[in-house]
């Protein structure tokens, strides 16, 4: 396709008709109809296994010399026959008012939206998030959580500086805080472990407590085909930032595809299933072979 063509196209693509009335408190107004579908159809086609994890991207465009970005949030899976999968997404519009931390109201958001309180998920989050009265939340909810902390967080015990190598208090609710010394200092929430020493999974001949053993893949961001951060968005630079917001959810729609095919027993590479998807979308609408 000729660039000409591909940049005229760009220009009349949109997601909802102008000329109708909208909300003036949904800023995501020209995007909508796309985000509620899609997110229908995540928790439509695959069913997470029981550990989850939050995960954040800033997509950030370039116009006129100057980089602005989008934040946008996903709940994805952290294990299982699919990890990485996408389950729930949000894109930062504005602030609200709360108890919980605005961090960690983005994790109950997407919770939410997904349906997934009460139904035995395990949410493993980084210390952006993790905080005491997030987990109490969670607890109420019926939902565990296990992340790293922030030693400066509100409500964390005050007594847990000392030389031991593992310091760990509890709460009559079963929440766990820990402190363990390594090469640093990892403070650990859990609702889910208590204060137990065990073989590091990471590291063997190694011990740790069995909270940071079991956190430590979920403290790595995979970044090997995370669909928050693709690595070629080609966006030319004078589209609308929501025209550029629509490219990444649906690379987001195709890499969650790719997911699903993995999880299917699937042996195609990423790469390969995306030119695959593309060639037979373009058959599926044309007629034609790309």
């Amino acid at each position: 396709m000729p660039l000409e063509r591909f940049l005229l196209l760009t220009q009349n693509l949109h997601a909802v008709d102008n000329s109708e009335t909208h909300s003036a408190q949904d800023r995501l107004w020209k995007l909508r109809p796309v985000v509620d579908v899609l997110s229908r159809q995540f928790l439509s086609v695959y069913t997470p296994p029981q550990r989850l994890t939050v995960d954040e991207c800033l997509w950030r465009f370039r116009r006129d010399g100057e980089v602005f970005g989008v934040k946008a949030y996903r709940l994805c899976v952290r294990d299982g026959e699919a990890p990485g999968y996408t389950s729930a997404f949000g894109i930062y519009a504005s602030e609200e008012e709360s108890d919980v931390p605005a961090p960690g109201r983005v994790v109950v958001d997407l919770m939410a939206a997904a349906g997934f309180f009460g139904k035995g998920y395990e949410l493993f989050t980084d210390k952006w998030y993790t905080s005491p009265a997030l987990f109490r939340l969670l607890q109420d909810r019926q939902t565990n959580a296990v992340g790293t902390v922030s030693s400066h967080r509100k409500h964390l015990p005050t007594d847990l500086k000392s030389r031991d190598e593992v310091v760990s208090r509890s709460t009559p609710t079963g929440m766990l805080c820990l402190r363990w010394r390594d090469d640093g200092h990892i403070t650990m929430l859990s609702t889910v472990h208590d204060s137990e020493i065990v073989d590091d999974r990471s590291w063997p001949g190694f011990k740790a407590p069995k909270v940071v053993s079991d956190s430590r893949p979920a403290m790595k961001r995979a970044r090997k085909h995370d669909p928050f951060d693709p690595p070629y968005p080609a966006i030319p630079e004078a589209t609308s930032w929501y025209k550029k917001v629509l490219f990444y959810l649906l690379y987001v729609a195709a890499t969650n595809a790719f997911f699903v095919h993995k999880a299917l027993g699937g042996k195609m590479t990423c790469d390969r299933f995306t030119r695959r998807l593309v060639d037979d979308l373009i058959r599926e609408f044309t007629g034609e072979e790309s």
